[in-house]
């Protein structure tokens, strides 16, 4: 029988107990947003041009961490180790995307985060399609001949609970839609001092932050959705980013504006809460994204939460 590494369902999400239980003992439910190329460029963060309402809220009612850092500074290396728990250059797929003749093969004894969800118990989703958002995508650097998904659809989750559900949003990535209800007025963008300060630079840092309002309002779509299926009391809610945001010097560029990162952790009132977790509290001690899905040694399987 193989030795499979059993690495922690998710370090930062789950304490005492692989999976928690609510007070009526139900297993409760994670759902995973993943927002492309976003720096902390939020109201909670200090933002001042940002309209975040939806992710703001999140935060106040969870808890919101600032000092997260990813593997890398480009989506696939990143959401590899995300997948995983392992550091991409551990696996070889470090380089930004390749054909799939030149993709390694998945090691022996390592999962990824779906099929640890599903060994305890969960059906899996990377969702398509909810509340207009939801690409699907994985962008995994890797052959495996494990199942990866149960479904791509959000119906079959809401079927079968307890789920892992994973929400990937494109909005924050270029080209930028500039379809929010909130605009940026341009002329007010303070642009950082390592580029012009030139009406062509403010024009697209403003479309990069008029996406990540966008990305907001969705957010507070699919928190709505979670309510009308009658979930959202029992589902811990993680939105995080695969890197920074994507521009020079941050996107493909090992600064931290290419690697660090938003994350806000939501518990519901009926989950327990893992010791240290403050709701409403910043959490500042150093994290790496890595960490997210596995096992450090973290206290009785979930993390310690520092202040």
């Amino acid at each position: 029988m193989r030795n499979i590494v059993k690495l922690s369902v998710c370090g930062l999400l789950l304490a005492s107990n692989v999976l928690l239980y609510s007070e009526k003992g139900d297993r409760p439910n994670i759902i995973w947003i993943i927002a492309e190329d976003m720096s902390q460029d939020l109201g909670r963060y200090g933002n001042e041009l940002v309209h975040t309402p939806n992710i703001d809220g999140l935060a106040s009612r969870g808890m919101l961490f600032k000092n997260v850092f990813t593997t890398g500074p480009a989506c696939s290396p990143s959401r590899t180790a995300l997948a995983t728990g392992v550091y991409q250059t551990t696996l070889s797929t470090h380089h930004m995307r390749y054909g799939e003749d030149l993709m390694p093969h998945f090691p022996e004894g390592i999962l990824t985060l779906s099929e640890m969800m599903r060994d305890d118990g969960c059906s899996t989703g990377d969702i398509r399609g909810i509340c207009g958002t939801g690409t699907g995508n994985d962008d995994w650097l890797f052959k495996t001949y494990l199942k990866t998904w149960d479904t791509r659809s959000w119906e079959e989750p809401v079927q079968k609970q307890p789920f892992f559900g994973m929400v990937n949003m494109s909005h924050s990535h270029r080209p930028f839609a500039r379809d929010s209800k909130t605009k940026v007025d341009e002329e007010k963008v303070n642009v950082p001092p390592y580029y012009p300060n030139h009406p062509v630079a403010r024009n697209d840092w403003a479309g990069y932050l008029e996406d990540v309002n966008r990305a907001d309002e969705l957010v507070g779509e699919i928190l709505g959705k979670l309510e009308e299926d009658k979930m959202a009391g029992n589902t811990i809610v993680v939105f995080l980013s695969d890197h920074g945001h994507p521009m020079i010097r941050a996107k493909n560029w090992l600064y931290d504006s290419g690697t660090q990162i938003p994350l806000v952790i939501y518990y519901p009132d009926s989950i327990e809460k893992p010791a240290g977790f403050v709701v409403g509290v910043e959490n500042t001690p150093l994290i790496s994204a890595v960490d997210i899905s596995r096992d450090s040694g973290f206290e009785s399987h979930g993390f310690r939460f520092i202040n």
